[in-house]
């Protein structure tokens, strides 16, 4: 069923109909109780006790109507002709206040003189509203006031909830917009937009639901190239095991003569070491998670000793000097030895990229409380602003040069050493200019 659309000015514009409208209703209320309770004799008019006295004062004046009936909320005072006080019930307060009214300072009271053939008559009143019965006048404010109070009082209660109702409409409507961009955020595309009552809303649900749309289409297109590309890379690491493999049984015949050079061992090392990244990156390929919890005891002179001999070739090769310190090294600590000699060379890798030919590269080795760290150092440019900001991205890379560095060693490396639980660390040296890399890792233990 069609929703029966409105425009947001529309809705507001009903809201605020409905509190003038009953606004109005409450004005109307309010006038009507004063005016009954007027009628009625259950409130008195300001002017009721200086009209009585007017409507009567001949009778008053003649002794006909006792100056004792004069209606509350009228008061007198009767004095002989000698101005002496001969009644009154007027009170301390009031006595006062026509004592100062003589003088012209009076302020609260007005006052009508009534005389007679022995004495004289002053009855004390005001211009204010009264209730009839003189204990509502003690514990109720005015009538006046109350004339005004009730209907502000109502009306602020009135228009808090109104407000209430327009917040509680609004919401509703823009949560759903909330949810829709909770969930295109999350890329959960798979939900069916639900229509607003509100032109406006309406219309954005509508252009969320198109961006839903296309940023659907664009994944599908994304994952669709993302699955080819997988394809080739499991293809092109396929053939790459061929002549990986005429190479290996090459270096092993080569290693069976008497005159073998003994860095034939570390080239069938390295070449075991590629068939494990080979397989690594075929298990990605095919989106079999790697497993990378099971991890067994390292022993930890063992593993500096593999990367110091290693290294020392790697440098050496590209005329790069290499120095190894070993500090406090724990007996053992727990991971996969591979996978943290892989971290260690690329980060390697790195600095001799970034450090000159004759540069220095050092490597620390030292376990501090519950961590093992290992520390890659070079006398290079070290890094720059940008590279300290994204250096652990992957693919960032400072090389203009195309296809030279792909940027992925830094990135590698924290991924490998996150995946034994612990944390990588990039920053510029303080005592001596070029880079350093930390790697902590913890002990198992």
């Amino acid at each position: 069923m069609a929703l029966n659309r409105r425009s947001l000015t529309f809705v507001f514009l009903k809201y605020l109909l409905i509190f003038v409208f009953a606004a109005s209703f409450i004005f109307i209320l309010s006038v009507s109780f004063f005016m009954y309770g007027l009628n009625n004799g259950g409130i008195l008019p300001a002017n009721f006790v200086e009209n009585y006295v007017r409507n009567n004062r001949d009778s008053l004046e003649k002794g006909e109507i006792n100056y004792k009936d004069i209606p509350f909320p009228g008061k007198y005072l009767v004095l002989d002709k000698d101005g002496n006080q001969k009644d009154t019930n007027m009170g301390e307060e009031g006595i006062k206040d026509y004592e100062l009214a003589k003088e012209g300072n009076g302020n609260r009271y007005f006052y009508m003189k009534i005389e007679r053939a022995e004495d004289v008559i002053f009855v004390q009143y005001d211009l204010k509203a009264k209730y009839s019965d003189p204990v509502l006048n003690r514990v109720l404010p005015s009538p006046e006031l109350l004339y005004i109070m009730v209907p502000i009082l109502i009306n602020v209660i009135l228009a808090l909830g109104i407000s209430y109702l327009f917040k509680k409409k609004m919401k509703g409507e823009i949560d759903s917009i909330l949810q829709m961009t909770e969930k295109i955020k999350a890329q959960d595309l798979d939900f069916t937009a639900q229509a607003s009552s509100i032109v406006e809303f309406n219309a954005a649900i509508d252009s969320l639901d198109s961006m839903k749309e296309a940023l659907k289409k664009s994944l599908e297109e994304q994952w669709a190239m993302e699955k080819e590309r997988l394809q080739q890379v499991a293809s092109i690491t396929h053939d790459i095991n061929t002549p990986l493999a005429i190479i290996k049984g090459s270096m092993e015949l080569m290693m069976e003569e008497e005159d073998a050079n003994p860095y034939h061992k570390t080239v069938i090392n390295n070449i075991h070491r590629i068939e494990e990244y080979l397989a690594m990156l075929k298990s990605q390929t095919a989106n079999d998670p790697l497993v990378f919890e099971d991890y067994s005891w390292i022993d930890t002179v063992e593993f500096v000793n593999r990367i110091e001999e290693e290294g020392d070739i790697l440098c050496r090769k590209n005329q790069r000097s290499f120095k190894v310190y070993r500090d406090k090294l724990p007996e053992r600590f727990k991971g996969d030895f591979e996978e943290l000699k892989r971290g260690v060379f690329n980060l390697l890798n790195n600095s001799i990229r970034f450090t000159e030919n004759k540069g220095k590269i050092e490597l620390f080795f030292y376990a501090e409380e519950k961590s093992f760290f290992i520390e890659v150092r070079d006398n290079g440019k070290g890094f720059s602003k940008e590279a300290l900001r994204r250096g652990k991205e992957v693919f960032y890379t400072e090389t203009k040069e195309s296809g030279e560095h792909l940027g992925m060693g830094i990135s590698i490396a924290e991924s490998i050493v996150k995946r034994h639980g612990g944390a990588l660390k990039i920053q510029n040296r303080t005592e001596d200019k070029g880079a350093q890399v930390i790697l902590k890792i913890p002990l198992g233990i």
